[in-house]
């Protein structure tokens, strides 16, 4: 009789360890809206976007990416949630357009969930018109010995 209560005592303690243990390394949920716009400040319809959220590997050692992609609706609006670290980065590219992207961070978790939750951001694209193409010449240039 004794036996079996100090078996439970000892199997309540151990799960609440496991349960609090696994809490304190939960990734913390995050949501963003992503508004892509142009230089004018219209939507961009058919963008893709991908939203680079990271998260600690399970090991602890390093992160591994958590990215979520999709394409913006007609007024330029696309929605990403994830599970991510505080800081992530969104991309935006689509033909005949500059690729995009800014780096953000999120400033605090309250009830597992990333602050400030769901924020609205603004990523601005510039559409390609005429292109200045860019050339590299590898040249060697000798600096002469002071007061030559």
């Amino acid at each position: 009789m004794m036996n079996a209560m100090v078996i439970k005592c000892l199997l309540a303690v151990i799960l609440h360890v496991l349960f609090t243990t696994s809490l304190a390394f939960a990734v913390p949920a995050a949501k963003v809206t992503v508004k892509v716009v142009d230089e004018q400040g219209f939507g961009v319809e058919g963008a893709e976007v991908i939203v680079g959220f990271v998260k600690a590997k399970p090991s602890g050692w390093g992160t591994k990416p958590n990215p979520v992609n999709g394409v913006t609706d007609p007024s330029g609006m696309f929605s990403a949630s994830g599970e991510t670290g505080p800081s992530f980065q969104v991309n935006a590219l689509k033909d005949g357009w500059y690729r995009s992207k800014m780096n953000l961070r999120f400033n605090e978790v309250f009830e597992g969930k990333r602050q400030p939750w769901n924020p609205e951001v603004k990523l601005v694209m510039r559409k390609i018109e005429d292109p200045v193409p860019m050339y590299a010449r590898n040249a060697q240039i000798e600096i002469p010995a002071i007061g030559e």
